[in-house]
């Protein structure tokens, strides 16, 4: 179970190699990409990570949250 705090968390795919040299994808919910690289390690500590990657936010109708927000007119939207 994730701790939920004030901070704002986000979706991130962790990219890890086991050692085999097999490739896992795991998403996790995080404060930040430290502290998504840090629950994968706790769980899979000789995995060697490759990547973390910060997942877009989705609406309803599959569209990212700062598509909505340009497609707007809003041209405060992050990019």
């Amino acid at each position: 179970m994730i701790a939920m705090n004030s901070q704002q968390t986000n979706a991130y795919t962790v990219e890890y190699q086991d050692l085999y040299g097999i490739t896992y994808y795991d998403e996790v919910l995080a404060s930040s990409i430290g502290d998504a690289e840090r629950q994968v390690r706790s769980k899979r500590p000789e995995a060697s990570i490759r990547a973390i990657t910060l997942n877009p936010k989705i609406d309803d109708e599959g569209r990212t949250v700062e598509s909505i927000s340009s497609i707007d007119g809003d041209s405060s939207a992050a990019h």
